[in-house]
């Protein structure tokens, strides 16, 4: 973890605004020094666009997809395909934007997420992630994200967790 944490650092200090390039140089540096490691990473930045608009662009190194919901209904996964980080040499990491209006929300999360099984061996699943989320969104996004935690909770019941859980939540307030 330290040796990711401090390349990071170095990295973001030259491409902090290069998704794939950040991706790609990173993985350069990692492979090689994490015998029998990989990690996924997603790496994105926030700009301003045209009036009332701002943009995601990031790229993507086997972790799950972004999920966006928009402020006026609906939610789906923006796909940027990209391979693990760490176990294989010159790849190529490309980047994906998506437009944002005000209210639109952005759900960033690890696979621990989709792949929490409840006591029937059923999983929250990849197919059924975006409807959890968008059936939880409303009020402010804090209150969201718990709204997010708490149904994960509830789905899996007293089965344990067999992976991590993080969730981040962003939302574009138009200014």
């Amino acid at each position: 973890l330290s040796l990711v944490k401090a390349t990071s650092e170095r990295v973001c200090r030259v491409m902090a605004l290069k998704p794939a390039e950040f991706i790609t140089t990173l993985n350069e540096e990692l492979y090689g020094n994490m015998p029998l490691s990989f990690l996924t990473a997603i790496y994105g930045v926030f700009t301003t666009g045209g009036p009332g608009e701002a943009r995601f662009t990031f790229s993507s190194a086997g972790h799950p997809h972004p999920i966006v919901v928009r402020a006026g209904g609906g939610a789906g996964y923006v796909n940027c395909k990209g391979t693990i980080i760490g176990m294989f040499e010159e790849l190529e990491f490309h980047e994906k934007s998506v437009t944002l209006q005000k209210g639109d929300r952005i759900f960033l999360y690890t696979d621990g997420i989709p792949e929490t099984v409840n006591e029937n061996k059923e999983s929250v699943s990849y197919d059924r992630l975006p409807e959890l989320v968008l059936s939880c969104n409303g009020g402010t996004l804090e209150a969201t994200l718990d709204n997010i935690i708490g149904e994960i909770d509830r789905f899996r019941g007293k089965v344990d967790l067999c992976d991590d859980i993080v969730l981040l939540g962003f939302e574009y307030t138009g200014r």
